[in-house]
């Protein structure tokens, strides 16, 4: 470094990093965004083989949109019933819409000599049967709170499109619903479903990254104006974590990666990240400034003094992400390259473009300040002889909050909410609340069971017998409004034989069945029931709505529901899909891989040690502030009734990748110290004085970054902000505090010296 440490060669080295940072500019302007949560399942998974197949038959009610309209004048009104079937057909004519279903599509069926004759479970034209309408909705358990709110003030209609449309067809779809029911007066719907989902969220992936992104730089600005007092001190530093952020998002569209849930952070974290290199070596420099030395002399010395500190906390870092590779899942795997790319590429813009500018630029007017050191050296003495006056409390209360770390974090359970992944703020997540208060929920439970003898099929007397029992089973368990499956197709062609009426929704008695076996080999012909009866009758599909009530509970009883098959329907062979269980897995699934990947990091990082100090007492000393923050973590969410998911347990690695760097800057200048020639005593003292005052502020950036991700309107974004920014307070407490004391409790002698040499 020292050879181009001039002004030809930084003019050089500039003009070659700008001519990149243009080209990769560029890239990073055509990113894309997506909205894919097939990415996070497991591709070696059998089950999301199985999923992938049916899907392409559009057995699963992923393409569906669910709106939820409002009736101010009541279901039992003529002109609402007529203006509702009107917007049904409407709809059935616009782009994208292949189907849908409603309460004007639906009739029962009474069987007749001149075939089954359906009729209308509610008819505009006849209000003197209203009432009569309104008993029988009120017991047929497939449209009451499924189809027809529990007040009959609402109603529920399924708008079934392509499986997959791209953000602007979902825009489309969505505003083509909203105009056909604006125009047949129904102000108020509620939209929800994987289509409006995407649009929701990727609109909102685009305006929080631009949010924060401009909070972060915003933030950045201030902190660095107000320790450093210059122009160039805030523009220089905030050059390079600009040209981090930018360079990566170039790079993720140089290798075709899409911006999705997750790597939407990487651009602020990485700004946040990248500015605490230069914040370490731009105090060591105007330090040299101050004691009189050359630009380039004050230059070279201060990469001297934290450049190997500072390329270990960068591989430390890249090590706390890389460990995210353990993960199965694609976009978390991507996620932890791409930081760990990110904070490299800081390192090197910090080690090339930042000491060309300096080279370049003027002198900072801070330099001429000796007022503002002495009051850093002040605090930071005052600071230090309280810890040494305080030791044994000190190390009384990090027991204790390590005890109870380990007791909050232990009792975490890992639990995820499909609603939860919406903004908190948006129309759609109250779609959720309202469909889940007037209906039976939106989300999704599909069972798919196959028929183990190849001489039966699903619509076999016994067949169909035990697809009744697992209907009951999830109506007892699940919470579900209504359920649609062999059985119930059985049932309502039962219920057809004995006359319509809602109490004969029953399942036959053995004798009853041979006569309906034309009427149900004629069903099994109709589209809809095709959707029911697969794989030429050998697969049944059992499928219905449910509320939200976690992964944890839903897991759980998804267990037990196996359970049960296995011991009820021996000639079935079960199997759980559809999307919303598979969120359900791979939360389990990804949350054990991420205490895998945290595992991983904290080995890499404790081999990092014994390779750097030789000495298995240096390593546990250095272990333990960096272990006790991310147990506070757990014991905070432990009380805030925080659960584990994917978002949360990124948290921890995050946190710990970032949160090791205060220590290793310490160690660093501790030994830098003790190569001087100064006791154990001293040598902390200084360190204590010189790099506390470093860590405070790249704390203090990385905080004020970390802590405006705390407003976003994703509840995942908000609690990884609110507890990375958290730890990372605890992180420095703990290295001004409790790193010291162990240090000074380390055997006196010329030997742990040498250690640490």
């Amino acid at each position: 470094m020292r050879k181009w440490l001039n002004k030809s060669a930084a003019k050089r080295m500039i003009a070659f990093i700008a001519v990149l940072s243009i080209a990769l500019g560029y890239l990073a302007t055509q990113v894309n965004f997506s909205f894919k949560f097939e990415r996070f399942f497991s591709s070696e998974d059998e089950d999301v083989a199985l999923f992938q197949k049916y899907k392409k038959g559009q057995y699963f009610s992923d393409s569906r949109t669910i709106v939820a309209v409002e009736l101010p004048n009541g279901l039992f009104n003529t002109e609402t019933l007529l203006n509702l079937e009107a917007a049904t057909d409407s709809l059935k004519r616009t782009l994208w819409v292949k189907q849908t279903m409603a309460l004007p599509d639906l009739q029962y069926f009474i069987e007749s000599p001149m075939g089954m004759v359906g009729i209308p479970y509610v008819d505009a034209s006849q209000p003197e049967n209203f009432e009569e309408d309104s008993i029988r909705i009120l017991k047929t358990e497939s449209l009451y709170r499924v189809f027809v709110g529990k007040d009959f003030n609402s109603t529920l209609v399924n708008v079934f499109s392509e499986f997959y449309l791209n953000k602007a067809d979902a825009d489309s779809l969505k505003h083509s619903i909203h105009s056909v029911f604006n125009h047949y007066g129904f102000d108020k719907i509620h939209l929800g479903g994987r289509q409006i989902n995407q649009s929701v969220i990727v609109d909102k992936l685009k305006s929080e990254m631009a949010i924060f992104v401009s909070i972060s730089v915003l933030l950045v600005i201030i902190v660095l104006y107000l320790v450093f007092k210059s122009f160039w001190g805030v523009v220089t530093p905030l050059v390079i974590v600009i040209g981090t952020a930018v360079w990566n998002v170039g790079f993720m569209t140089l290798f075709g990666k899409e911006i999705d849930i997750l790597s939407s952070l990487i651009p602020s974290i990485l700004f946040i990240v990248g500015v605490s290199d230069v914040i370490h070596i731009y105090t060591k420099y105007i330090d040299g400034l101050r004691q009189g030395l050359e630009k380039s002399e004050a230059v070279w010395k201060a990469y001297k003094q934290v450049g190997m500190a500072t390329f270990i906390t960068s591989i430390t870092t890249s090590i706390g992400f890389l460990s995210l590779i353990l993960s199965g899942i694609a976009p978390i795997r991507e996620f932890g390259i791409y930081m760990a790319l990110g904070v490299m590429t800081a390192f090197v813009l910090s080690f090339t473009l930042f000491p060309a500018a300096i080279i370049l630029l003027p002198k900072p007017k801070i330099v001429l300040s000796r007022k503002k050191a002495n009051i850093w050296d002040e605090k930071m003495t005052l600071l230090y002889n309280w810890v040494i006056h305080h030791q044994k409390a000190i190390g009384i209360v990090s027991i204790s909050l390590f005890i109870l770390g380990v007791f909050g974090t232990s009792q975490l359970k890992i639990n995820s909410y499909l609603s939860h992944q919406l903004p908190k703020s948006n129309d759609v997540r109250k779609s959720f609340t309202y469909v889940k208060e007037n209906f039976s929920g939106m989300r999704n439970v599909d069972l798919f069971a196959t028929v183990k003898d190849s001489s039966k099929s699903v619509l076999d007397y016994e067949v169909g017998q035990e697809f009744n029992r697992l209907e009951h089973y999830l109506k007892i368990n699940y919470e579900v409004g209504a359920l649609i499956s062999p059985a119930s197709v059985i049932k309502q062609t039962n219920q057809a034989h004995l006359g319509g009426q809602p109490e004969n929704f029953i399942y036959p008695t053995r004798e009853d069945f041979s006569a309906l076996k034309a009427n149900l080999e004629k069903a099994k012909k109709k589209k809809f029931i095709k959707s029911i009866i697969l794989d030429n009758g050998k697969t049944g599909r059992v499928t219905g709505n449910m509320p939200d009530l976690g992964s944890y509970i839903n897991l759980q009883r998804n267990e037990k529901l196996l359970e049960f098959a296995a011991q009820n329907c021996p000639n079935l062979s079960v199997k759980i899909l559809g999307m919303s269980h598979f969120m359900d897995v791979n939360n389990l699934r990804v949350s054990k891989s991420l205490i895998k990947s945290l595992g991983l990091a904290f080995l890499l990082i404790s081999i990092l040690m014994a390779f750097l100090y030789k000495s298995a007492r240096i390593i546990i000393i250095a272990t333990i502030p960096n272990v006790l923050p991310l147990l506070l973590i757990g014991l905070i969410m432990y009380v805030m009734g925080i659960e584990i998911k994917v978002t949360t347990m990124l948290i921890f690695t995050i946190a710990y990748g970032i949160a090791v760097d205060d220590t290793i800057h310490f160690l660093g200048n501790l030994k830098i110290e003790l190569n001087k020639g100064k006791e154990l005593n001293d040598a902390i003292k200084n360190t204590f004085k010189t790099t506390g005052k470093s860590i405070i502020l790249t704390t203090l950036i990385l905080f004020s970054g970390f802590i405006s991700h705390g407003f976003s309107d994703f509840t995942s974004s908000s609690i990884m902000g609110i507890l990375v920014s958290s730890c990372l307070i605890f992180a420095v407490i703990i290295d001004l505090t409790l790193l010291p004391v162990l240090l000074l409790w380390l055997p006196k002698s010329n030997s742990n010296n040498k250690v640490l040499k």
